[in-house]
């Protein structure tokens, strides 16, 4: 197994700077959960550069390829759970990157109160949001502590949250911490690990 030196390592949290793709097959850990939000394919520009701009079937290869290092890390019965877009859901496009040792446990829905109340302008809907996916490692029964609603349990419904929170720094398209922190909690027990391979602005890390 490769050596992969820690970027920081302080208080429980450590960081790793590089591919998750190449530093997660050298770590000597079993996670209970990764809580992670990937970038989309939407052409998003991320420090100068355009990162996130690939064709389609490029990208669920990629994705996937990363995912599958993920789930390497996972215990069984671990979580691996991701935001996503809505219209990739709807095209079932969760199974072109979820990995073989996988299974999709169920998807739901967060909620974001943006232009709500006395914030409402009347150019923007007062209520936007997008989907989760929570994927479980297989080999053990899956652990969730959070809400469940909908048809046969299959449906979350996070609501309330502010859509930008303080610490995000320039990032294009922060996840409000709020969201983040309650996701984590959901799949993970007290003391647990937890995995983000997109780091992102780093909500994860401060969830």
């Amino acid at each position: 197994r490769a050596v992969v030196a820690a970027y920081y390592s302080e208080a429980g949290i450590t960081i790793y700077h590089g591919d998750c793709a190449d530093v997660l097959p050298a770590l000597d850990v079993k996670a209970n959960a990764v809580v992670t939000d990937p970038p989309y394919n939407v052409a998003f520009k991320y420090g100068g550069q355009t990162d996130d701009a690939r064709p389609e079937s490029d990208y669920f290869l990629w994705l996937k390829h990363r995912f599958v290092s993920c789930a390497d890390r996972l215990r069984p019965g671990g979580s691996l759970l991701w935001f996503w877009q809505f219209i990739r859901v709807a095209c079932g496009e969760v199974r072109d990157v979820l990995p073989a040792s996988c299974d999709v446990h169920f998807c739901g829905s967060w909620f974001q109160r943006e232009f709500a109340g006395d914030r409402f302008t009347g150019t923007m809907p007062a209520i936007s949001g997008g989907p989760i996916v929570w994927a479980v490692r297989t080999g053990a029964p899956a652990s969730y502590h959070g809400p469940r609603g909908g048809h046969a349990g299959r449906q979350t419904l996070v609501g309330n949250h502010v859509r930008h929170d303080d610490g995000t720094g320039d990032h294009p398209c922060p996840r409000a911490f709020t969201i983040v922190r309650d996701a984590v909690r959901w799949v993970t027990p007290t003391g647990g690990l937890v995995i983000d391979p997109f780091l992102g602005s780093g909500t994860t890390l401060r969830a």
